[in-house]
């Protein structure tokens, strides 16, 4: 599925459960060569927010301005934290160790990057690789208000039970309408105290 968004080329994929490590990367390299600016994957078990298409704009803008070397990696739209976020939080944006494969954008350098170093080790996963190898060298992004939930917990391919994912995988949190504010990296992040 490709969209024009804003002014730039924004391709969305959309995996369906069950797709293999190999279809994903086909998907990828699909949005490679119609030569998208920014590539946004999500899979069939996750829904994104009203601004979730603009917040990965903004954060594969940011990267790409920001962060020449590719410390981050990536934009996550999945957040889980501890307790809900206050409504000042809400276009916050912070780091931490990658990976959560939970809706995520790249732009065309780092999507490069990840389709050179693609796991093909691991049938169901392709972030082995990343995982083993990057963890404590490579970052994502993410918003402190989630922009994406995971709904796999009902039909997901994986065996455990509906409870163990509303536990484990779903956010209390979510960005249910439109935010105006102009999203930002919090402090912390940036390396202030």
């Amino acid at each position: 599925m490709t969209e024009f968004y804003g002014t730039k080329l924004l391709a969305a994929i959309i995996g369906a459960a069950g797709l293999s490590r190999l279809r994903t990367l086909a998907a990828l390299m699909r949005a490679f060569h119609l030569k998208a600016d920014h590539i946004v994957h999500l899979e069939d078990d996750t829904v994104p927010s009203p601004d979730a298409l603009r917040y990965f704009e903004w954060g594969i803008d940011h990267l790409s301005e920001h962060d020449p070397k590719h410390t981050i990696l990536l934009v996550s739209g999945y957040n889980k934290p501890k307790s809900a976020p206050t409504p000042e939080q809400s276009h916050l944006c912070d780091t931490r160790q990658i990976w959560t494969p939970w809706g995520w954008g790249v732009d065309r350098k780092r999507l490069v990057w990840l389709m050179t170093n693609w796991c093909t080790r691991n049938p169901k996963c392709f972030t082995c690789n990343f995982r083993s190898q990057y963890q404590r060298t490579r970052k994502e992004l993410f918003p402190v208000l989630s922009r994406v939930q995971n709904i796999g917990y009902e039909l997901g391919e994986n065996s455990r039970t509906a409870e163990w994912y509303r536990a484990n995988h779903r956010t209390p949190w979510v960005a249910t309408t439109e935010q105006t504010a102009t999203f930002a990296i919090c402090a912390r992040a940036l390396g202030e105290s």
